[in-house]
């Protein structure tokens, strides 16, 4: 039998009974405290021999039989169970009066008092034994819970306390409770530190005292806390049979300074996009209204006049006009408090340049330039102040034309809406009243807007929202005076309007256009408003990574907020107010920069986040996921290359003409690129059946050319055709995006990856009928595209930053978090906005497709929120069922604390 007697003497004092037969009886005075699962001695003798007939020997723990001398013969048929082969007899020293008693194995039960009963003849004596402690694998830590600021280390309380050494401790792990399951924070096992185990949102921020290990000290330094450790945590530690376990609980964590940054830029962001609302729709009386149209032809030496109205009822004494030109500012003609002064004109232009002053008081401020001769070519302008504050400008371009000058114009005129404005229409030489016929019209109006016909006005057949709004200067008609005053004006009159004269011979027209614009400060005003709420929630993404947010959320959202807008500026209505390359660089290249740069940027973070995955793989798996992100890589660039070298003007050359190449082939092919490189990132079984039968299809779907044949096959309308295609592809997108989840679904944050790749996927669609070279195009209709650039600039913005206050301030009090991942506000939000942009610019029903887009979203969302098991990773324990015992009790421990 190897069993290891431990034997306790010398330390305690023996007790004596004297008894009338003269025999002593000897036991144990003091305690004894025992190994748990170890043997003890029980030592209970006489001094001198006993007789062995009639002599009985009895031990028993409160009234309960541990074993039993009897007859000369040990009786284990009369013990209690418990003390089966466990309680002995050292049968062969009975007959020396040796009865002690040898416990093996000893529970935690086995604690308490025993007595040894020595019946002789009619006598009967007794001694007690006490064992007081069993000794067992002890761990302890903090009784109390700690608190501590966010961003700052902690340390929770971990030490063995017992006679294991810790070289014999098999495993000490860290867990930490999350919902129903328990994730592990560090793992010590085989005397080796794991630290590849950490669950990742703890991997590189916790440790243990190496040099405290061999004294038992098993205590975990957490770095950098963030908001979500908030919780429970247990150390448990396993020493062959043994095992224990202690708790810390980590709470009150206070803000720290980067979240404190976040919630002053989310509250910013905020605050200036609601300004940015209000502007719009509240925005000043005093609007821009430009006046653009051409006046005429002058052949070389004659008289040309270069028009500038405005209303004779600011003719007053404070009146200036101004003619100058516009590339030297020489002043031509000057009109001051009711005086002509030739005297200030340049000599140039000395008896060559006069007013119209009999028409004058009428508010006929044109030029009259004589004998015109190509020196005269130019840009001139007509400044109007009053007060000597400015009121209108007009700017006239004299441009030769064959053998003559054009005049074209375009005036600013700074009126309040409701106000009133004059849009020109004159002619040099008067005309026979006789059959006169004037009619102004304007462009998408069926009915005129002004008539008059056979020497009176005919309000009867203008348009009904021109009626007492539109009128002539009737007593400036025998003049020539044909300019039609535009009242109580409003956004909704912008437009072209046409002029045209009818008499009995000739016939003339003269189109004018009139366009709103936003005062300099205004559309200042707009620029900072769009950019500064994107800018400051990049900064706030920033701060959250930094403090609580992984790595891939983070670089996603710092990204998306990046390049939005672009996407903004191409579905503002100011896009014209813009001047040269920058404009043409927002209108053509805004979505597609968009679209590559934001590809660029995430499948980079993606491939960083899955290179640890690639080293698994076979070799020639490795290479060809490695090939394909580089191909991916460079294609973007190519074609980023590209529009910035279009911007420059450089668009000749054969390096030029290959990236133009390339950057429309990779448009065509990345999408598919894009594809089989997740299902090779992430190890699909079916990602060979898929690509080989599914994706051909999809192309094959969404191929331009065989929509274009229904057009020229059934004659479809180029509405019904257009319609028809964006109902296909939104339906071949819901197909890719199910695909890049069944891709996703073995990712750890999938959800959040699938929301990026399908606003990637969408974004593809919506730049592909951006882009004017395709036949089925959208119409960029901008006054259509308002309520949507509202929501875009302002509402995105204010459900990012709500959301991500939200998340913070909840994290904060919880521990947890609320969204499993903000990029699933983010990127749906921002798929709702771009798909709406697309849909708008149809001109088939909007509203079936708007439906179908938002029933996509929800279908989307109840996938995420009912089916949550199948987008995010399990981790599974392979633990030992003394283990799982352990953290049952654990979990019971804590509903009792909790019920309490």
């Amino acid at each position: 039998m190897d069993t290891m007697f431990i034997f306790v003497f010398a330390i305690f004092t023996i007790s004596e009974v004297n008894l009338s037969l003269g025999f002593t009886v000897k036991g144990l005075s003091g305690p004894l405290v025992v190994p748990l699962g170890g043997s003890v001695l029980l030592p209970c003798s006489v001094h001198s021999l006993l007789s062995m007939e009639d002599l009985e020997v009895e031990w028993s723990k409160s009234q309960t039989l541990v074993h039993l001398y009897q007859d000369g013969d040990i009786r284990p048929e009369a013990q209690h169970q418990s003390f089966n082969d466990r309680a002995n007899f050292f049968t062969d020293n009975i007959k020396h009066g040796n009865f002690s008693l040898l416990l093996k194995n000893v529970t935690a039960q086995d604690e308490g008092q025993y007595t040894c009963t020595v019946y002789s003849g009619r006598e009967s004596h007794e001694t007690v034994v006490e064992i007081k402690d069993v000794e067992r694998l002890t761990v302890s830590g903090s009784d109390q819970s700690i608190s501590v600021y966010v961003g700052d280390d902690v340390t929770l309380n971990c030490s063995v306390d017992s006679h294991i050494p810790p070289k014999d401790i098999e495993e000490v792990s860290w867990k930490k409770r999350v919902g129903n399951e328990y994730i592990t924070i560090l793992l010590y096992q085989n005397n080796t530190i794991h630290p590849e185990s950490s669950d990742e949102r703890y991997r590189d921020r916790v440790e243990f005292f190496t040099d405290e290990i061999h004294r038992g000290n098993f205590s975990l330094r957490l770095k950098r806390v963030r908001t979500e450790d908030k919780g429970v945590y247990v150390c448990q530690v396993f020493a062959g049979q043994f095992s224990d376990s202690t708790t810390g609980i980590l709470e009150q964590l206070g803000l720290s300074g980067s979240h404190i940054m976040v919630l002053i830029l989310c509250i910013s962001a905020c605050g200036s996009a609601l300004l940015f609302c209000s502007l719009i729709y509240c925005r000043p009386n005093n609007t821009v209204f430009t006046v653009e149209g051409s006046y005429g032809a002058v052949p070389l030496g004659d008289s040309a006049v270069l028009p500038c109205f405005i209303d004779r009822h600011l003719v007053t004494k404070d009146l200036d006009v101004e003619w100058r030109r516009s590339d030297s500012q020489i002043l031509i003609h000057m009109y001051h408090d009711g005086n002509i002064g030739p005297e200030v004109q340049h000599e140039d232009y000395h008896e060559r340049a006069c007013f119209f002053t009999d028409d004058i008081k009428q508010g006929n401020f044109s030029l009259l330039l004589k004998n015109v001769t190509t020196d005269d070519l130019g840009q001139y302008t007509c400044k109007v102040f009053r007060q000597q504050r400015p009121v209108m400008s007009v700017r006239v371009d004299l441009n030769l034309y064959g053998v003559g000058f054009i005049i074209k114009y375009s005036c600013d005129l700074v009126v309040p809406l409701g106000g009133s404005v004059l849009l020109p229409c004159s002619v040099e030489s008067l005309l026979p009243m006789e059959d006169l016929e004037v009619e102004w019209s304007k462009s998408g109006l069926q009915k005129p807007v002004f008539v008059y016909q056979d020497g009176d006005i005919r309000p009867e057949v203008q348009h009904e929202d021109y009626h007492e709004r539109a009128c002539f200067f009737t007593d400036d008609i025998i003049h020539g005076n044909f300019s039609l005053l535009l009242k109580n004006v409003t956004t909704k009159d912008e437009g072209e309007y046409t002029c045209k004269v009818y008499t009995q011979t000739t016939m003339f027209s003269v189109t004018t256009k009139l366009l709103v614009r936003q005062l300099d400060s205004v559309f200042r005003l707009q620029m900072f408003l769009v950019f500064c709420p994107n800018i400051i929630m990049f900064f706030a993404f920033v701060f959250w990574g930094v403090s609580e947010g992984s790595v891939n959320e983070t670089v996603c959202c710092c990204a998306l907020y990046i390049v939005r807008p672009l996407m903004l500026l191409w579905a503002a209505s100011y896009i014209f107010e813009f001047k040269g390359k920058i404009k043409s660089l927002v209108m053509e290249y805004s979505c597609v920069a968009e679209y590559f740069v934001l590809t660029a940027v995430v499948y980079s973070a993606l491939f960083t986040n899955t290179w640890e995955k690639l080293l698994n793989y076979a070799e020639f798996e490795r290479v060809l996921v490695l090939l394909l992100y580089i191909v991916m890589i460079l294609c973007c660039l190519g074609k980023s290359i590209y529009i910035l070298a279009a911007q420059i003007g450089i668009r000749c050359g054969r390096t030029i003409k290959m990236f133009d190449i390339v950057a429309d082939l990779t448009f065509e092919i990345l999408p598919t690129l894009q594809f089989i490189l997740l299902f090779y990132t992430f190890g699909s079984a079916r990602a060979g059946l898929i690509i080989v039968s599914v994706l051909p299809l999809l192309l094959t779907l969404t191929n331009e050319r065989m929509f274009y044949k229904c057009d020229y096959h059934f004659s479809w309308s180029v509405s019904v055709i257009r319609t028809v295609w964006l109902i296909v592809t939104l339906v071949v997108n819901a197909v890719m995006i199910g695909l890049y989840i069944i891709t996703l679904e073995y990712k750890t944050d999938a959800v959040g990856w699938a929301c990026v790749m399908v606003f990637l996927q969408i974004l593809w669609t919506v730049v592909r009928f951006s882009d004017q070279s395709y036949y089925f195009s959208i119409a960029r209709d901008f006054h259509r595209f308002v309520s949507l650039y509202v929501f875009g600039s302002v509402g995105v913005v204010v459900i990012s930053a709500v959301a991500l206050m939200t998340e913070l301030i909840l994290k904060t009090v919880n521990g947890e978090r609320a969204v499993m991942d903000l990029r699933c506000i983010l990127y749906p939000s921002e798929c709702f906005f771009i798909m709406s942009l697309m849909i708008s610019g149809q001109l088939a029903p909007k509203i079936i497709l708007a439906l179908f887009l938002i029933l996509c979203l929800v279908l989307f969302y109840i996938y995420i929120y009912i089916y949550p098991d199948q987008c995010q990773l399990k981790s599974n324990y392979t633990i030992t069922t003394q283990k799982q015992n352990l953290i049952a009790v654990i979990n019971s421990a804590d509903l009792l604390r909790t019920s309490a």
